[in-house]
């Protein structure tokens, strides 16, 4: 749909990742709503290397952009 009507754009997410380095909760912050679905759907399938601080696992946010662009 987004091809067809000529949109691009980027959409932006606030993640929280736990100390597996799984993300356990994503906010949609901004973009273009025909971009929501398949942006949430690939962010869900990554999965960060685990933070520490001190040799303690930590659990931290971080914010994901996803761009869109049309190819010629």
């Amino acid at each position: 749909a987004a091809r067809a009507s000529h949109i691009q754009g980027a959409t932006k997410f606030h993640a929280l990742v736990n100390k597996t380095g799984k993300i356990v909760a994503l906010e949609f912050m901004r973009g273009q709503l025909v971009f929501y679905r398949p942006s949430r759907d690939a962010v869900l399938q990554w999965h960060y290397k685990p933070r520490s601080l001190n040799g303690e696992p930590l659990d931290f946010v971080t914010d994901i952009v996803t761009h869109y662009t049309l190819s010629p």
